[in-house]
């Protein structure tokens, strides 16, 4: 009985074996960089240590667009600019995403006359701009020449230890429109990682042949970038529905070459005859 259930695995493997490996098994995704959201706000509740006459067009702007927006204004009184400071808005983005109603932290600099945001507030504020860009027209949303915040941002300052006129406010944005991880980029290429300890230049190769042989009309999609690293242009045809091409790429297989056969060849020594 044990020497069947032996033989049975054996030859499973040995199946296998022969067969490859799919390339979803032994690559992941690479992880796409942290997005940065930016925006402009204002600190109320300040004690005499805000901008002073210098930011009186800023906030009659800022609330003119909170007004525009649609957001509840009643609360705030720009009448003593001594006690409102004008501040920079910045969200780290994780690179695994954000999505509606995810909260992040707020970092905040002052960027008027203000000598401290000590006690203060962030009163509600949008942040309309994702690595510089605006938010997407959206017709679902309250809007500001069409556009949706990414993030709404508003509640109680923390400054720094060593600078009173910079701070942060802690899970201060909530994030109002999805912020998912993109695999593919702009230009229709995504990248491929080869986990460890696959990660040789053989079956970095392999795998790259396997995408290009599938292809079908010997177009060059696929490029090793180094060991591990492999970049797959995604063809015109499919880029409005990659998604399909993409699983079919994860269900191809390649023979791979084992850490150990990698070690040994790399250092075995040529013979001569």
């Amino acid at each position: 009985m044990r020497l069947s259930l032996f033989i049975t695995a054996t030859l499973l493997m040995l199946t296998q074996s022969a067969l490859g490996v799919t390339i979803a098994n032994f690559t992941h995704f690479a992880a796409e960089r942290e997005k940065i959201l930016t925006g402009t706000g204002l600190v109320v509740g300040l004690k005499g240590t805000g901008d002073g006459t210098v930011a009186a067009k800023k906030a009659q702007d800022l609330k003119m667009l909170l007004v525009r927006m649609g957001y509840p204004t009643k609360d705030l009184d720009i009448s003593n600019l001594s006690n409102i400071a004008v501040v920079s808005l910045r969200v780290v983005v994780p690179g695994g995403g954000a999505y509606d109603g995810d909260h992040l932290d707020v970092q905040i600099v002052s960027t008027g006359n203000a000598t401290s945001l000590k006690g203060g507030r962030l009163f509600v504020s949008p942040l309309l701009s994702l690595d510089g860009k605006p938010a997407s027209d959206s017709s679902d949303g309250a809007g500001f020449f069409g556009s949706r915040p990414f993030a709404i941002a508003q509640g109680p300052v923390q400054c720094d230890a060593q600078n009173d006129t910079a701070g942060m406010v802690h899970d201060g944005a909530i994030v109002d429109i999805d912020l998912p991880t993109r695999y593919v980029d702009d230009s229709g290429c995504f990248i491929l990682r080869i986990d460890a300890p696959s990660a040789t230049p053989i079956n970095a190769n392999n795998a790259a042949k396997a995408i290009n042989q599938a292809s079908g009309n010997g177009e060059k999609i696929a490029t090793v970038l180094d060991d591990e690293t492999i970049l797959v242009q995604i063809p015109a045809a499919h880029r409005a529905n990659p998604a399909p091409f993409i699983s079919e790429i994860l269900q191809l297989r390649v023979q791979l070459q084992s850490d150990r056969t990698a070690r040994e060849t790399a250092v075995s020594p040529k013979t001569t005859h």
